[in-house]
Formats: structure tokens, sequence, C-alpha cells
């Protein structure tokens, strides 16, 4: 374990904006801290942790990977739960 004074591990919240170009690197972030010992808990879209790549069995009992139901937002497709789904010109919406 990390030793942070009292010897105990962190657990650090992750929540990425809804882009994969930033969940990748978060999910990469996620797995070094994991990889110390510290418990993450990755939030996103149940479709976007789906499309996360699989992890490694070392970090896999150290990320949990948490989905959160997106509001039905004005302008949008129902099942929008990345910039992925959109085209770009409702990526402002």
């Amino acid at each position: 374990m990390a030793d942070h004074g009292n010897g105990a591990s962190l657990h650090i919240v992750v929540f990425p904006w809804l882009t994969f170009s930033l969940m990748l690197p978060f999910l990469s972030l996620s797995k070094s801290l994991a990889k110390r010992r510290h418990r993450v808990s990755f939030l996103s879209t149940s479709r976007n942790i789906a499309h996360l790549p699989k992890l490694p069995p070392n970090v896999t009992p150290f990320i949990d990977f948490v989905p959160l139901p997106l509001p039905p937002v004005d302008n949008l497709p129902l099942d929008a739960d990345s910039t992925n789904d959109l085209l770009p010109a409702k990526f402002s919406t």
C-alpha cells in the first residue's frame, strides 16, 4: 500500500468528459493509480464503459466502473453517450 503518513491507500473518483479522447487517458491514469494499490472509481455511462479496453488482471481489483445514467437533453439523440455519438455540429449542445 502507498504510505500517506498513516499507511492507507487513496480512493480516487475519476469522471472524465464524455469523449473517448479524454476517457482513454483517464483510464490510463486510473491504471497507473491502481498499480500503486489505490482504489479508483471510474464514472461514465454504461455504453461508454462497455467500449473501454479490458483491464489487466493486476489492476482489476482496484478499479470499479460506476455507470451513470444520462438524462435526456433537448436536441440530442436519446442514445448519445459520448461525442462519438454526435455530429460535430452538436458538440456544443
